[in-house]
């Protein structure tokens, strides 16, 4: 199979790069075989075998994309990199509104499939705010209450930072 696919594109001018070209089996509720490669990446996306709901509203598997490993490990990369401690300067709106463009961004591209995989990325940038609010106020410098407050906020404005508004999305509330 790989060689007739080697020639049709070496007709058109093109080349299958080895490593890089393989044959996937797209497992799911229908198709059940065992191979050995049942997912790959794909701009940014990570497709394989899922939980999903059927039309009929049951579960069932299914080969689903959603953000991969490499994206979501850059992502909490450039989160580090913005280093929200050394904003201490700066209100929370403002730190909202310096990092909502990217943001929005990544929740515009990896949010549309496999919602709660970014779901999960997303809270390590709520973490880094726990940290910057730890820093910040005096008073909230224990990690529970820094959480507390945090929460009162988001609770009090769900539409300070971009994710906050995708989770209740995600979730459907």
């Amino acid at each position: 199979m790989k060689s007739l696919l080697t020639e049709r594109f070496r007709s058109c001018g093109l080349a299958l790069h080895p490593d890089k070209t393989r044959i996937v089996y797209c497992k799911s509720s229908y198709h059940r075989g065992n191979y050995p490669e049942i997912s790959f990446d794909f701009l940014g996306y990570t497709f394989r075998p899922r939980s999903a709901r059927s039309r009929t509203g049951g579960m069932m598997v299914g080969f689903t994309p959603a953000i991969s490993r490499k994206s979501a490990k850059r992502i909490r990369s450039v989160m580090r990199d913005w280093y929200l401690p050394g904003w201490q300067s700066l209100e929370i709106s403002e730190v909202a509104g310096n990092i909502r463009s990217r943001l929005q961004g990544w929740i515009n591209y990896y949010g549309r499939y496999g919602a709660g995989e970014l779901k999960r990325v997303l809270y390590h940038l709520d973490e880094h705010i726990v940290r910057w609010i730890q820093g910040k106020y005096k008073k909230l410098r224990r990690r529970s209450r820094a959480f507390r407050w945090l929460r009162y906020v988001r609770k009090s404005n769900p539409g300070l930072f971009a994710h906050w508004q995708f989770s209740l999305k995600a979730v459907g509330q």
